[in-house]
């Protein structure tokens, strides 16, 4: 199973999630965790070893998520690489 995790907060904001991050790893400790947000934040949990993957959230692909109506093609491709279907 692979869960997805959207955390586009600042720093302080991200530091007080992290025991939240902790604990959805403690509770579902077979799921593949990705952690959409700021690399430069997230790589913290993912040297804590409470995530698997970064997605950089500043990146082109999510831009269409910020659109009034986002494009139906970039969510199926997010939907695709969230289910571990990188082709």
């Amino acid at each position: 199973m692979r869960t997805l995790i959207y955390h586009a907060g600042a720093l302080g904001d991200f530091i007080t999630t992290l025991p939240a991050l902790e604990w959805w790893r403690r509770q579902h400790p077979n799921h593949f965790i990705v952690l959409a947000g700021k690399p430069e934040l997230a790589r913290l949990a993912k040297f804590a070893g409470i995530v698997d993957e970064i997605w950089d959230v500043q990146s082109a692909q999510w831009a269409a998520l910020y659109n009034h109506d986002p494009d139906a093609a970039a969510l199926y491709q997010m939907r695709r690489a969230a289910d571990g279907d990188q082709t």
